[in-house]
């Protein structure tokens, strides 16, 4: 009797353990997940505008202004949104090849939502929105196994209303059939979709 009691209580201890580690895989996944789905920006959590490579002149954090409009505001009319310029000089400050490849990135994004034309317009907007990605991912990380928590960051502040999202959904409806080609050489800042626009 005592055997069985003793094989009884390990069997509902090794219960409790799998459910404690089952319980702990699930939680940092949500976690994870959350952190990709609704990422925390780094240009609103009131840290100090960072030291840069180049002089950067910064505009204001537009706040909830900037989402009253599909627009959004542009300060100083250089074609990014002020919320995304901000964004990214806190995220590569000492990097300007970079920032700069980002911006021309989210501009092929804010066309996704603020423009009008046919399948050929969008879709090259869309080839063009990848190709950037993956010249930034080959800038960053080279042939590596990229981090795309930024990229993820911005992505998300471009469709940060959900006028934005549905406008980018109903436009990528319309560029749709298109193909990307994923390249981590050194050819993926050489595209034609890339080459010569940051």
């Amino acid at each position: 009797m005592n055997t069985i009691k003793l094989l009884l209580k390990n069997h509902w201890i090794q219960g409790l353990a799998i459910a404690a580690v089952v319980l702990i895989y699930v939680g940092l996944s949500q976690y994870h997940i959350s952190r990709v789905l609704v990422p925390q920006s780094l240009s609103t959590r009131g840290l100090p505008v960072p030291a840069t490579d180049v002089p950067v002149v910064l505009p204001p954090d537009p706040g909830e202004a900037g989402k009253a409009t599909l627009a959004g505001i542009d300060s100083d009319k250089d074609g990014v949104r002020d919320d995304l310029q901000r964004e990214i000089v806190y995220m590569y400050p000492q990097n300007d090849e970079v920032r700069r490849v980002l911006r021309a990135m989210v501009k092929k994004g804010q066309d996704m939502i603020t423009t009008e034309g046919d399948h050929e317009h969008f879709k090259a907007l869309m080839v063009g929105y990848s190709a950037f990605w993956d010249c930034y991912d080959f800038l960053v990380f080279g042939k590596n196994l990229a981090n795309d928590t930024n990229f993820h960051i911005l992505d998300h502040m471009l469709q940060n209303t959900s006028q934005r999202e549905k406008k980018f959904q109903e436009n990528d409806y319309i560029a749709k059939p298109y193909s990307t080609e994923i390249n981590l050489s050194s050819e993926a800042c050489t595209k034609s979709s890339v080459q010569g626009q940051y």
